[in-house]
């Protein structure tokens, strides 16, 4: 594998566990991750195709936000809740779908 993305990752994990620093080094190493997902996705959208994304952010806030209130006041453990706020999105978009200008 050359690809640059996987070297990234493999010498991330390897520092990592050698550099272990109270507990905060996997925090911030999991806010990278999530955050360059989402800047990956937005470089898709406007690098590749030209459209300009106003729901973007928004999504990712809804995603973030679903899994907070499943977590934190629903009980359920983080394993459940990922899975369960991504198949939220759907259910969110579709009760947004509607065209009034046709």
């Amino acid at each position: 594998m050359d690809h640059p993305i996987y070297y990234l990752f493999r010498n991330l994990t390897f520092l990592i566990k050698k550099y272990h620093l109270l507990g905060m080094s996997l925090y911030i190493v999991n806010l990278i991750t999530i955050h360059a997902i989402v800047a990956i996705g937005l470089n898709i959208l406007v690098g590749y195709t030209g459209q300009i994304s106003m729901g973007h952010a928004g999504f990712f806030a809804i995603g973030a936000f679903t899994t907070v209130i499943l977590v934190l006041n629903w009980g359920f453990p983080l394993y459940i809740a990922l899975p369960l706020q991504g198949s939220f999105h759907p259910a969110l978009d579709s009760s947004w779908d509607f065209q009034p200008f046709d």
